[in-house]
């Protein structure tokens, strides 16, 4: 189960976030191969979030069960830095993105963990 969290201080339209959104979740989709269905998705827009003294910056913060290799990591980061310049979120000098790598007690859902 994927998780993308964008965190950026620009203020987003619900039809950019909708667009934006359904591009994140086929980058993720094509590296990781997960159900797009799984893949959970959260915009946290205008927030006042500073890198040094530049107020447009993006934090995109992505965590799944498993790990990912180095090679996907740098795809994923450079897909992710393209999608927020393209909607004018930040620039990819401007945007920082974390890898959270879970193991299956980790995460829960329904009632208990994904480890049983």
């Amino acid at each position: 189960m994927p998780l993308i969290k964008i965190t950026c201080a620009t203020e987003i339209s619900t039809d950019t976030k909708t667009a934006m959104g359904e591009d994140f979740i086929d980058a993720i989709f094509e590296t990781t191969k997960k159900p797009k269905t799984y893949i959970m998705l959260l915009i946290d827009d205008g927030k006042h979030l500073r890198l040094g003294d530049r107020n447009q910056c993006a934090l995109i913060e992505f965590s799944m069960l498993g790990s990912l290799d180095v090679s996907a990591k740098n795809r994923l980061t450079k897909q992710f830095c393209e999608i927020a310049r393209k909607y004018d979120i930040a620039q990819p000098e401007e945007t920082y993105v974390t890898f959270g790598e879970k193991f299956r007690e980790d995460w829960g859902h329904n009632s208990k963990t994904f480890a049983g």
